[in-house]
C-alpha cells in the first residue's frame, strides 16, 4: 500500500509539473517579457505569503487518532482566518509593493491573488482529510485536474489577451 501510494503521488507530482511547464512555455510566446515579470514576481511574493499560513495547516488533522467534526470546523477557522489575514494584508499593501517594484500592475495583479488564495483555503482541509484516509489517489487526481485547469485557463486567458494578469485570474 506504502509503494503504491508512493508511485501515485510522485507519478502525479511529475504530472503537475509537466503541465506547468508546457502552459508556462505556451504562455511565455503570448506575452511580453515585461509581463512575464509583473507575474513571476507577484506569483512569488503569493507563494511566500501563502507559505506562512502552513502555520495554521489542516495537517493537525492527519495526526489526529480521532478527527470530530470540531475539530475540522476548528482546523478551518484557524485556516481561513490566518489566509483571510494574510490576504488581506498584501490586498491592502498591493499598490505600495507595486509602487516598492516600481510596477503599478504588479498591485493589480496581487489583489486578485490574494482574492484567489482566500478563495483556495476553502479546499484545505478536505485534501487534508483525504490525506489523513490516505487517499493518496484522489489527492493526486485532485491536484492533477487542479493543474490542468489552471494551465488551461491561463494559457486560454493569456490567448484571449488578458497578458500578465492570466496567471491572476
Amino acid at each position: 500500500m506504502v509503494r503504491r501510494a508512493l508511485v501515485i503521488s510522485t507519478g502525479a507530482q511529475y504530472l503537475r509539473i509537466a503541465v506547468r511547464f508546457v502552459s508556462i512555455a505556451m504562455v511565455a510566446r503570448l506575452l511580453s517579457p515585461a509581463e512575464i515579470g509583473v507575474a513571476v514576481i507577484g506569483t512569488a511574493v503569493m507563494m511566500v505569503v501563502l507559505a506562512l499560513r502552513e502555520f495554521a495547516s489542516p495537517e493537525v488533522l492527519i495526526q489526529r487518532h480521532e478527527v470530530a467534526r470540531d475539530d475540522i470546523r476548528a482546523s478551518f477557522t484557524v485556516l481561513f482566518l490566518m489566509t483571510a489575514l494574510m490576504t488581506g494584508m498584501v490586498f491592502v499593501l498591493a499598490p505600495w509593493i507595486g509602487s516598492l517594484y516600481g510596477e503599478a500592475r504588479l498591485g493589480w495583479f496581487l489583489q486578485i491573488s490574494a482574492v484567489a488564495g482566500l478563495i483556495e483555503a476553502v479546499s484545505l482541509p478536505i485534501v487534508g482529510l483525504l490525506r489523513r484516509d490516505m487517499a493518496f489517489g484522489a489527492v493526486a487526481c485532485v491536484n492533477t485536474t487542479n493543474a490542468a485547469v489552471l494551465a488551461g485557463a491561463t494559457a486560454g486567458l493569456a490567448f484571449a489577451g488578458f497578458g500578465f494578469m492570466s496567471y491572476a485570474w
